[in-house]
């Protein structure tokens, strides 16, 4: 029985002549040629031992026979048309088409797979009904999230700080007016920076900063501008201190905010009050 995928070319942020702006990497109308890899006396066929067999039996000849060792090196190497070409996954021909790919790291198995740019994969593999369910449930995570936004956007405190928590270095954030545009904006893949992230990325950031006790976020947002306002600052151990108190917080971003939320050093961060210390580091930041 046919099962029906395609080969697409995987998504690329990668300056490609400007090809990456049409979610491509290669120009559609060539094609690359890959040779399945021979390496210290084997087969580099990529494949599960399932569809090595299969493989086998409808050749009629085993990677591991020596003998053979020449039918495999004749068969030919694997032609990847740049355009959409469909596979058939019940196919034994396809089935080492893929298998190979796969093992080069030429092919992903998806497209989650295929957009981590840190792989480097050129295809993917599309399974049509896979994809639609995949989009069906960004739609319904990306829903959720605006949702959730119109709910936070009802505490100018916890908006302005939410989005400075989550939107990459580089975006200014001044009112809640402009955190929630900002954020919108994050969240449908708008914002052109360095740093900006694609629209998969921003759900998860927005999805991971959701999850953090309120408490926790406006600490690690203080923390931050503290240390950005230099109130905060490394000394020659290599270890932040408070500038106002001179009271050594931590080596690094987790371990200082968990000693500023820690209850007996309340005085180091402060409550936002008039009654703060001179220097609790929500006081500094204040004036």
């Amino acid at each position: 029985m046919s099962r029906e995928a395609r080969i697409k070319q995987a998504p690329t942020k990668d300056f490609k002549l400007g090809l990456e702006r049409h979610g491509l990497q290669y120009f559609e109308i060539t094609n690359s040629t890959y040779e399945m890899p021979y390496i210290r006396g084997e087969w580099q066929h990529g494949l599960n031992e399932a569809d090595k067999k299969t493989v086998e039996n409808h050749y009629g000849h085993k990677f591991d026979n020596k003998d053979h060792f020449q039918f495999w090196a004749d068969l030919g190497a694997v032609d990847l048309d740049h355009t959409i070409q469909g596979v058939d996954l019940s196919n034994p021909v396809d089935i080492l088409k893929i298998g190979i790919l796969r093992g080069m790291k030429v092919l992903a198995n998806d497209i989650d797979e295929a957009s981590d740019s840190m792989a480097g994969y050129g295809f993917y593999l599309s399974n049509v009904e896979e994809e639609e369910e995949h989009k069906s449930s960004l739609y319904e995570r990306r829903d959720q999230a605006i949702a959730d936004l119109l709910n936070i956007r009802k505490s100018a405190k916890y908006i302005v700080a939410f989005a400075k928590y989550t939107l990459p270095k580089g975006i200014q954030v001044n009112d809640a007016t402009s955190a929630y545009i900002k954020m919108r904006d994050f969240l449908d893949g708008k914002l052109k920076t360095v740093n900006s992230k694609g629209k998969n990325d921003a759900l998860n950031s927005f999805e991971a900063t959701k999850k953090l006790e309120k408490n926790l976020l406006y600490a690690t947002v203080d923390y931050r501008m503290a240390v950005r306002q230099n109130i905060i600052r490394l000394n020659n151990d290599q270890r932040y201190y408070n500038t106002g108190s001179n009271t050594i917080l931590g080596k690094n971003e987790e371990e200082c905010v968990k000693f500023l939320l820690d209850p007996k050093n309340q005085d180091e961060l402060g409550m936002g009050h008039k009654n703060d210390k001179t220097y609790s580091i929500r006081n500094q930041l204040k004036n």
